[in-house]
């Protein structure tokens, strides 16, 4: 019974790919007559079998990277922590006066773009009563 059921447990083995132990890549075997309902990249079966190996073989490279770059990013964080904390205090209060004054100004040019819209319109509202008045008088 175990000659007849290796086959297929080998095929299944060579059909995946595993990342993690939740997380398998599953391979389809896609001939001329297979009709498809989706895009799928594919691979000769000698490339598969290519990624497969790299990717099973080079599992604790991999982590080893990881924990690497994992560390290089607490190491870069800390430095910008650490030059952040150590700006004076003198320079972060004028940061703090600078934002102030920046949304002080902000808020002047918002109320003033309102009062350009309201005199440009008070300026033709006029100049429309000018001319209508001008014609009116003329043509009296």
């Amino acid at each position: 019974m175990n000659v007849l059921l290796m086959p297929l447990f080998l095929a299944s083995l060579i059909n995946q790919i595993q990342l993690s132990e939740n997380h398998i890549i599953n391979a389809y075997i896609i001939n001329e007559s297979t009709k498809i309902d989706m895009n799928y990249m594919a691979l000769t079966p000698e490339d598969f079998l290519l990624v497969k190996s790299i990717v099973e073989s080079t599992d604790t490279e991999c982590k080893s990277i990881v924990t690497d770059a994992i560390g290089v990013c607490h190491y870069q964080i800390e430095a910008c922590h650490s030059t952040c904390n150590s700006i004076p205090e003198h320079q972060k209060r004028l940061i703090r006066t600078l934002k102030n004054d920046t949304n002080v100004l902000k808020a002047d040019i918002r109320l003033l773009e309102k009062q350009n819209s309201f005199f440009k319109y008070a300026a033709i509202v006029g100049s429309s009563l000018a001319i209508g008045a001008s014609t009116y008088i003329i043509l009296k």
